[in-house]
């Protein structure tokens, strides 16, 4: 199934809408609670779960936009920084 950017765009717009709509729900408790991680890894607060999800709102609005990646992400190996070997076939470079 292939999607135009049209479509891409208008159901990120109404995910992003209705995500901010349950995080003005939260209270200071609600955010200060765990939440859910894979016991393996460091564990998480609902605060620090929408910290992530506010960075790749940000991310996902500068690739509409047709924006550069901000400097810090140039080039940024992610497999060397998990310290992970990088998938077969799926290595990707450049900004």
């Amino acid at each position: 199934m292939r999607h135009t950017r049209k479509e891409v765009v208008d159901r990120t717009k109404r995910e992003f809408a209705r995500l901010d709509r349950v995080v003005l729900r939260l209270t200071p408790a609600d955010r200060n609670r765990p939440g859910p991680r894979p016991a393996a890894r460091d564990p998480w607060t609902v605060q620090d779960a929408l910290a992530h999800i506010l960075y790749w709102k940000e991310h996902t609005l500068r690739v509409i936009r047709d924006e550069r990646r901000l400097p810090e992400m140039r080039g940024l190996d992610i497999e060397a920084a998990l310290g992970e070997a990088p998938a077969v076939g799926k290595r990707r470079t450049g900004a």
